[in-house]
């Protein structure tokens, strides 16, 4: 049961934002036409059967609270890890596995929440048809010129804003002469703050000798092609949507890629600093910024430090060492304390002032984190001291994922939700022109998930089980920051 849990989330976490980002690009950068019909449907019904795959795996079990997500997955990698090792080996694992869905989970949520946004801004504001006279135009060999202005007519400004943008009739001179022997054309555009001059030159699609057909002008040649094929919104508006989607769905991806986790099996080399360790709880490290305090000092204001939430780690070496696991610090420290095992880390490997680092059970898994680059070098000092463990090659110690059996926690209120984002897109793909009944479905499909999840938690209130609370433990804070728990004599 846990495993198609996990293969669904994993599923779901690739499959969705793929899917969704498909459906969205094809709506708004795709001409009318089978093309986009056969993507946005197409990809519509890839995200309900992802959303029935979602169903079919939770619907009839019961929702779990992260503190039972955890200690599932825990008992899972447990199971994974095979013949469990005793804790007094002498040295460390040789390889550590690696995995890259903490990091994909992580940019999958960003890259949804902009694309979901993006493609409800689209479907608000985009048609699924041509209007009447660009289809007519598109249907005929047409060409696309820049035409001069004889006479400019019915100036209308949009708004009352300085920038705001103006429309105007306008009649341009045609190379060649319609049916009716009549050589201009009158065309109506939309211009930036000022109506254009008599002399100055549009660009216009037009049928020549169909003059009566008419034409459609703009300031540049790429929104008339766009109108011409069809595309739901104007190429300026799709331009706006395409730029912040990008950036947004960037962002996230460099979130998820930063975020620390190892992708990659890892060997452990005598180059690594291995020492003993065993989890003692949750405790905050206070990381003490030397260049800032003193640029603080200089401008005459006090720099404050940076605080986070920590794996507690007794080394059997020097004390305490903070561990920063992509994690809830409590949740881990609940399920982990009292583990046995290496603290691992290579010391050429750091980044923003942390080093990325592991925690190798002595049951066969290991859990990634950071240590933070003072305490790295603090400890090493100390183990070079005394002894450097070789490493051994048996096997790849797999990842403790905690966020593994996220399907799980998910409460049925936001899957309601999902559901009805779903039948609100597949309502507006469809080609009608509802007006107001048109803005509020986008609104609701907009915002139908975040309201299922404030109806869960109206209902069920708050679960303690979801905050526990820090252990109480008796200790010191050293003069590193961190809450240091004395360890047992077995560590010393």
């Amino acid at each position: 049961m846990k495993q198609r849990v996990i293969r669904s989330g994993r599923l779901i976490a690739v499959g969705g934002p793929v899917f969704l980002g498909t459906l969205t690009g094809s709506w708004l950068c795709l001409g009318a036409g089978t093309g986009r019909v056969i993507l946005t449907w197409g990809a519509f019904a890839c995200l309900t059967a992802l959303l029935g795959v979602w169903a079919f795996t939770t619907v009839g079990r019961p929702v779990v609270s992260r503190d039972r997500a955890y200690a599932d997955a825990l008992a899972q990698t447990r199971a994974s890890a095979g013949d469990t090792p005793t804790h007094e080996k002498a040295a460390p694992p040789g390889e550590l596995a690696g995995s890259g869905w903490a990091a994909a989970r992580l940019a999958a949520v960003g890259i949804a929440v902009v694309s979901g946004v993006v493609l409800f801004i689209g479907l608000l504001a985009g048609s699924p048809t041509r209007d009447a006279r660009a289809e007519s135009i598109a249907d005929h060999d047409h060409v696309i010129a820049k035409l001069r202005i004889t006479s400019v007519d019915h100036v209308e400004h949009k708004g009352s804003a300085r920038n705001a943008d103006v429309f105007a009739d306008y009649t341009v001179e045609v190379p060649e002469a319609g049916d009716s022997g009549a050589d201009t054309l009158v065309v109506r555009a939309q211009t930036y703050r000022n109506a254009w001059e008599p002399g100055d030159r549009l660009y216009v699609a037009y049928v020549p000798g169909q003059l009566d057909i008419g034409g459609i002008a703009e300031t540049r040649k790429k929104p008339v092609e766009t109108r011409l094929a069809g595309w739901t919104l104007p190429f300026s508006n799709v331009l706006v949507l395409a730029v912040g989607w990008l950036v947004g769905a960037g962002v996230s991806v460099a979130i998820g890629v930063s975020s620390g986790d190892p992708r990659r099996t890892r060997k452990v080399t005598s180059e690594w600093v291995a020492v003993r360790a065993r989890v003692t709880g949750c405790s905050e490290y206070v990381e003490k910024r030397a260049g800032e305090e003193a640029e603080g000092r200089r401008k005459g204001k006090q720099s404050q430090p940076n605080r986070y939430k920590c794996l507690g780690l007794a080394t059997a070496h020097d004390g305490q060492a903070p561990l920063k696991v992509p994690a809830s610090p409590e949740r881990a420290a609940a399920l982990l304390n009292g583990a046995h095992g290496w603290l691992l880390w290579l010391p050429t490997a750091h980044t923003k002032r942390r080093v990325p680092a592991a925690f190798v059970s002595d049951e066969g898994w290991h859990l990634p984190g950071r240590v933070p680059q003072a305490e790295a070098e603090r400890i090493a000092t100390a183990v070079h001291r005394t002894h450097e463990p070789q490493s051994d090659s048996q096997h790849a110690y797999p990842v403790l994922e905690f966020g593994a059996l996220w399907l799980r926690t998910v409460p049925r209120a936001v899957l309601a939700g999902l559901l009805v984002s779903l039948a609100a897109v597949a309502a507006l793909l469809l080609p009608w022109d509802g007006g107001w009944l048109r803005t509020c479905t986008a609104v609701v499909g907009a915002l139908a998930p975040l309201v299922g999840f404030l109806v869960h938690v109206a209902v069920k209130g708050p679960d303690a089980s979801e905050r526990p609370e820090d252990p109480e433990r008796p200790g010191r804070e050293d003069a590193q920051g961190v809450s240091e728990v004395p360890a047992s004599p077995g560590d010393r």
